[in-house]
């Protein structure tokens, strides 16, 4: 396994969490909670199968027993009963939060969470001009101010375009830009995709860090969200909204895809 420093440095800081999980003298794995599988690092785990690894793990270090799901046995499922598995998880976000890890760290396992369908409200999930921010900020933020509408982007665009800006130019953000994760992550990593542990896609929506963000902003502005779609555009394959997220030397920014949570009705 090959791992830059810094990838060294965080699993060696994160030791202590890797745990073995069991309940009734039943062993289901050793594992930690880890950010999301990096090609660059291959830091993952596996589930095992009588005693091969078979299926690939994001966004956690260690081995799960598995149980297979084809006659090839080449594909399994961890065999671990959900009880125990959120016990796990919640214990290993406690454990999380107790290392004091930065904010970029933070955010990079959120998804992680939110992929065993935790919503991860202690650790930082999104991204403003004014830096990284938790779900209890987002709600402050959205609180505090008259804006009565919110862009969200996929933090990924924000990024890659922060990058490739010439030296000495930065990006000048409107106040009501977040950005954050827009996707989702699978923990299992099978040549068919699975929502494990999760049982629908409903599940997987709710649970998204996208969601989370969504949520604080509604709930600032006191609306159910059960009401939620009558105040969100949400680009899609088919249709997707635009808007000016800020400003580079002076020249407005447009950037497409973007999720629009606004205060009054949509009509």
């Amino acid at each position: 396994m090959r791992m830059e420093q810094n990838e060294s440095e965080l699993i060696e800081q994160m030791a202590d969490n890797m745990q073995i999980i069991e309940k009734d003298g039943f062993v289901y794995g050793r594992a930690m909670i880890y950010r999301e599988y990096n090609f660059h690092t291959d830091a993952r785990g596996y589930v095992i199968l009588g005693g091969f690894s078979t299926t690939p793990l994001s966004g956690v270090l260690g081995v799960l027993i598995g149980k297979g799901v084809q006659a090839s046995r080449e594909t399994s499922e961890p065999v671990i009963q959900n009880e125990v598995l959120i016990s796990w998880v919640d214990n290993q976000m406690n454990q999380l939060v107790d290392r004091g890890l930065d904010k970029k760290t933070q955010k990079d396992f959120a998804d992680v969470f939110c992929a065993f369908g935790i919503k991860p409200k202690l650790l930082c999930i999104a991204e403003n001009y004014r830096g990284y921010l938790k779900y209890e900020d987002i709600y402050n933020l959205v609180r505090e101010s008259d804006n009565t509408e919110y862009i969200l982007v996929q933090d990924a665009s924000i990024s890659i375009k922060i990058d490739d800006l010439p030296t000495g130019l930065k990006v000048n953000f409107n106040n009501n830009v977040l950005w954050c994760s827009t996707g989702y992550l699978s923990i299992l990593q099978s040549r068919n995709y699975t929502l494990w542990p999760l049982k629908n896609r409903e599940e997987l929506d709710d649970s998204s860090i996208e969601s989370m963000v969504i949520n604080a902003i509604l709930n600032a502005w006191d609306i159910n969200v059960s009401e939620s779609s009558e105040h969100i555009m949400k680009s899609t394959d088919d249709v997707y909204y635009s808007a000016v997220i800020g400003k580079i030397a002076g020249e407005e920014w447009q950037i497409n895809h973007i999720t629009k949570v606004c205060r009054e009705k949509i009509n």
